[in-house]
């Protein structure tokens, strides 16, 4: 890059980041990276830091990670709930499928972990078990004029 009076190579980016956790209000997320940002900016040129205010302690380990995954799926898959979808004229029109794993503490949305699925290359699997989850749950029920879903694979 060519020398600049406005523009110092060495001082070009700082980056901030932050963890996110579900239920977490997008303004909270947004203000921790904006502080993160900030602490880079007071370190120099072409920093990062990190917002951290216990992440050690909701943090997961790859290997925790897998572990966690791998018994869910041992286990026949996700937790299912579903939300329906209502019309302004007040009919069901669809259910969304909302996927969740427990840890021992409390439950994980997919959001948290389905990049981790797909890192350890788990997604078929886990794509199976919630396709025969959702498929036998649909036959058990046998409520078909409404049971459209929005099924979150992974792929």
């Amino acid at each position: 890059m060519p020398n600049n009076k406005m523009l110092d190579r060495d001082d070009m980016i700082h980056i901030g980041i932050c963890a996110w956790r579900s239920g977490q209000d997008t303004e909270q997320v947004m203000e921790h990276a904006e502080s993160a940002t900030r602490n880079a900016g007071l370190q120099g040129g072409n920093s990062w830091a990190i917002y951290d205010d216990s992440l050690p302690e909701k943090g997961r380990g790859n290997v925790r990670w897998r572990t966690l995954i791998e018994q869910m799926l041992s286990r026949g898959g996700p937790r299912l709930y579903q939300k329906p979808a209502v019309t302004r004229e007040g009919r069901v029109h669809h259910r969304e499928l909302m996927c969740r794993i427990f840890d021992g503490n409390e439950e994980v949305s997919s959001a948290e972990y389905m990049p981790m699925v797909l890192q350890f290359g788990l997604s078929e699997e886990y794509d199976r078990l919630l396709a025969s989850a959702v498929l036998f749950h649909y036959c058990v029920t046998g409520q078909r004029k409404i049971w459209r879903f929005r099924l979150p694979l992974s792929r």
